[in-house]
């Protein structure tokens, strides 16, 4: 009788070991299918951002936002998102401005934030979808800080220029790009210190002049001083 109770324990211990080898192997506790939830979560609410983007702040940009996330919203640089709220407060509208482009009278510019990890900054973007955008490392852009200086190249393309700010300290520059090989290449720069000259009160396409085909003037406002510098591109 002993051996018989000794034989049922034994195959009773078996059967509950195997049972819990199989619980321990069960699949929804992989961090791997964990991630891929998170992944597909934060690709539908990047999605919801990009509509509301287009349709409630943008109005009629819903195809320049499918454009600009299909070239810049790389799937190895991670997902940002953002509430609706934070989208509408950071958006300063729609700035017209003079066009880039020799065949086109004006263009649009607005700021768009960064929807991945790699961008650690805003861009400015363009209602143009022939035209890159313009990244720039900063999170204090505005639409007005963008400007349109003339076609100092003579290619066809005006140059364009930025009041850069890093949202400190009162030392700011005035960046200047030209459009080459389909990317903005920096081509010039000056110093801006606001204490030397209030950026309200001038209008930066004024700021540059153009002398020659390739060569331009730009102000520099520095500790009490004002100066022109010559740039010639290269």
């Amino acid at each position: 009788m002993l051996k018989y109770i000794l034989l049922l324990i034994t195959v009773m211990i078996f059967t509950c070991s195997c049972i819990n080898n199989k619980k321990s192997d069960a699949p929804q506790n992989s961090p791997k299918l964990a991630n891929t939830a998170k992944t597909d979560t934060l690709k539908i609410a990047l999605e919801q951002n990009e509509s509301f983007f287009a349709d409630s702040l943008l109005k009629t940009g819903r195809a320049v936002m499918k454009t600009y996330m299909a070239k810049y919203q790389t799937d190895s640089c991670g997902i940002i998102v953002y509430k609706d709220s934070i989208l509408k407060a950071g958006f300063e509208g729609v700035k017209e401005i003079k066009g880039i482009r020799e065949n086109e009278v004006t263009d649009s510019v607005f700021v768009m934030p960064p929807f991945n990890h790699c961008d650690d900054g805003q861009s400015y973007c363009f209602y143009n979808k022939t035209l890159p955008r313009l990244y720039t490392g900063s999170y204090c852009c505005h639409p007005d800080n963008l400007f349109v200086v003339g076609d100092i190249d003579e290619d066809g393309v005006k140059e364009i220029g930025i009041y850069y700010s890093s949202c400190a300290s009162r030392y700011k520059v005035l960046k200047i790009f030209s459009l080459k090989n389909g990317l903005w290449e920096q081509i010039g720069d000056s110093d801006f210190d606001i204490f030397t000259q209030d950026p309200s009160k001038v209008k930066f396409d004024q700021l540059v002049k153009k002398i020659s085909k390739g060569k331009f003037t730009i102000c520099n406002f520095l500790d009490g001083k004002t100066s022109w510098q010559t740039i010639s591109m290269k």
